[in-house]
């Protein structure tokens, strides 16, 4: 049996009824709707391995679709008084210091990180030019990573003119808000790492020091948002200073400091458990790739 595209339905057309049934032209893209086939369903076949390695992939959709675009799935953070910095006084670095107060006003965030998938089709559809490598762990729902700041702003960019919305980066403050999730405690399910809460070296998940967990592998904080601990360091918008003196309290990017490099949070992978406490702040240069970096989007309502 030949196999012949119609619409987005396909119709069986027994091998010996070509000649005298066919029109030439249906003849003629045979060889092209084979060929779009063979690829389609290689595709699909990776995308489902990939899937099969994440245990709550079949309980959620981690993205919108409209047509062939792929809208992040985003979850409303409330406003309010919020503490930062190392509130819990537990294993705090002076660069946690001083624990300060700021006033947010609501704001979105992405509910998983960026994956490769959605990446792919910044590529895909002339976005963008770099295509990052996945170090052999795969593509599809894992985040993207060895993806730069820099990077960052031009897929920012093509996903604001494809979409006709505004997405960004987080603040600093706003992911330290989501994150928190109204808990002062280190990790947001409580004080200790515990096992299989995270992605990280020593919290007891299948990945763990040695690749990154497709997203959404592990539960959600209380406001919904998944990941925030481990898997991979998440890019803000801010740029690097050594402590919060001086720190906005408005909940704005810090936009003065050394903005040669930008603040990354979170802890990966690669981290132990000290490393990827909610208060945890780095820095990396803004033009630097590297397969523990990654990021999620933000939206301003």
């Amino acid at each position: 049996m030949v196999l012949l595209g119609k619409s987005r339905c396909f119709t069986w057309l027994p091998e010996n009824k070509l000649n005298d049934e066919m029109p030439l032209m249906q003849k003629s893209i045979l060889p092209i709707v084979a060929t779009f086939l063979l690829v389609v369903i290689t595709y699909s076949a990776k995308t489902h391995a990939l899937e099969s390695d994440n245990p709550l992939s079949v309980q959620h959709n981690q993205i919108d679709v409209t047509d062939d675009f792929q809208l992040p799935q985003m979850v409303n953070i409330p406003g309010g008084a919020a503490r930062m910095g190392c509130v819990s006084d537990l294993g705090c670095m002076r660069f946690e210091k001083p624990v300060h107060n700021v006033s947010l006003r609501s704001f979105e965030i992405s509910k998983y990180e960026v994956t490769f998938q959605q990446w792919d089709l910044c590529v895909a559809k002339g976005g963008c030019d770099y295509i990052p490598d996945d170090s052999g762990w795969g593509r599809g729902l894992r985040p993207v990573v060895n993806v730069s700041w820099d990077d960052i702003q031009i897929y920012i960019e093509w996903l604001n003119q494809e979409s006709g919305k505004q997405y960004r980066l987080p603040t600093e403050a706003e992911w330290e808000h989501a994150a928190r999730a109204g808990s002062p405690a280190p990790y947001h399910w409580g004080s200790e790492i515990g096992d299989n809460n995270a992605n990280c070296d020593g919290c007891g998940s299948q990945w763990d020091d040695k690749k990154t967990a497709p997203v959404g592998a592990f539960n959600a904080n209380a406001w919904g948002v998944h990941d925030m601990h481990g898997n991979v360091y998440e890019w803000v918008q801010d740029c690097w200073n050594s402590s919060y003196r001086g720190a906005p309290d408005n909940g704005a990017s810090w936009d003065s400091g050394d903005c040669s490099k930008r603040v990354l949070r979170g802890g990966a992978w690669s981290s132990s458990a000290q490393y990827i406490r909610v208060a945890i702040r780095y820095n990396g240069d803004k033009d630097y790739r590297g397969d523990i970096r990654g990021f999620r989007l933000a939206r301003t309502l």
